[in-house]
């Protein structure tokens, strides 16, 4: 049962993260219920698909990530569009993380610390101070992560206790689910915990039934996380006028508007030191989180020694395409949360599915779990991703 509850708990925090942050914002013009609907939506499609990779996991012994796993069932050309959209999504994480990070330091430096740096400097601070502790390895970034997961779940509660008692239930009457092109992509990625799955399957010792569980329940968890998070923003802050979601999502930048912006309608400079603190905690965790899966994948993908010299490199290769999108869109978090969400939508929609298909059907491997619904699910899955990955590149 220890192990279960383990599983859950790393599934659930693998999906809570710095994208949280632009859930309230991007799905504000939808209103409350139209975004509820398209949230349940989106967690019943993603825990399909982590279920699918789930049985192509179990066709491979030992802990094979995706990218395997897409080799053995698609081939070469399958094993490196796989290898490439893994690439792009974590390109386009950092690159949010990046610009959020850069967001909160301008906020803190200049609001209320009054020291004014050049906007262009501020991500190389950013990147100088916490890439530099994924260089060092992994006990710093442990150390760090620990304590600021432990923080933002404090966070998380203290924030939505104080914030529950200032509802207004008037904002949530407001719907149009013809802005849900808006929010899909971005929605989608907050559910993107499938990178665990190999891991997990060696953690739980291949059993399938707490492996089941552990996937579905801890996705939940996070649906629910995510639920309350939405009712309680958009149930506090107005959507239009100033310190308003509509003047969040101009700025670009929730991870440090969102702060400003319930200190100002409130009044009360405790929430909105506690929410900037909190975007700080959802960044770097998130931050630390991707950036060390960066640099293993690129690390083996290129075969490069872990040496002073090969850090460095891959130093340089993690963090210079998501730095220069920070440099040159420094209102970009939410535009590359969007991005990310197309390449949740392929690599962990699109191309499970594809996988089982031909995994089941043509090369007819088994294992001890296969996941109901034939051929009729595995289509279901793929045209939802394909949805997904059409709502993110629709004209803005």
């Amino acid at each position: 049962m220890g192990r279960l509850f383990g599983g859950i708990f790393l599934v659930a925090g693998t999906s809570i993260g710095a994208g949280m942050l632009a859930l309230p914002i991007v799905t504000a013009n939808m209103g409350f219920y139209p975004a509820s609907f398209t949230f349940i939506s989106l967690w019943a499609f993603t825990a399909l698909s982590a279920l699918l990779i789930l049985e192509a996991s179990l066709w491979h012994h030992g802990e094979t990530n995706l990218v395997t796993m897409a080799g053995h069932t698609l081939g070469k050309a399958g094993k490196m569009v796989a290898w490439l959209i893994y690439l792009g999504l974590s390109y386009s994480l950092l690159a949010a993380y990046i610009t959020g990070g850069a967001a909160l330091f301008s906020e803190v430096l200049l609001s209320r610390l009054g020291i004014n740096l050049a906007d262009g400097s501020i991500p190389f601070l950013f990147l100088f101070i916490f890439g530099g502790l994924v260089f060092w390895g992994m006990r710093p970034v442990d150390l760090v992560n620990r304590w600021f997961f432990i923080g933002l779940i404090g966070l998380y509660i203290v924030l939505i206790t104080m914030l529950s008692t200032e509802v207004s239930v008037d904002f949530l009457v407001h719907s149009d689910a013809s802005y849900i092109w808006m929010a899909v992509p971005v929605i989608v990625t907050a559910f993107g915990f499938h990178v665990v799955i190999p891991s997990l399957k060696t953690y739980l010792k291949n059993n399938v039934k707490e492996l089941r569980l552990s996937l579905v329940l801890g996705s939940l968890l996070a649906l629910i996380i995510y639920l309350i998070w939405i009712f309680v923003i958009l149930a506090v802050l107005p959507a239009e006028g100033e310190a308003s979601l509509a003047a969040i999502a101009e700025t670009g930048q929730p991870a440090a508007a969102l702060g400003v912006a319930l200190e100002t309608i409130l009044n009360n400079t405790w929430i909105g030191a506690g929410m900037l603190l909190f975007s700080f905690f959802a960044v770097i965790t998130s931050f630390l989180g991707v950036s060390i899966s960066a640099n293993h994948f690129l690390m083996d993908g290129f075969n490069v020694e872990y040496n002073l010299s090969g850090r460095l490199k891959i130093f340089v290769m993690t963090y210079l395409p998501p730095l220069l999108f920070a440099f040159y869109y420094p209102q970009g978090f939410i535009m590359a949360l969007g991005f990310a969400g197309a390449f949740v939508a392929i690599l962990f929609m699109i191309v499970p599915a594809m996988m089982v298909w031909r995994g089941r059907y043509q090369m007819q491997l088994t294992a001890d779990y296969r996941l109901s619904g034939g051929r009729l699910l595995l289509l279901a899955v793929m045209l939802a991703g394909l949805f997904i990955v059409y709502f993110e590149v629709l004209p803005k």
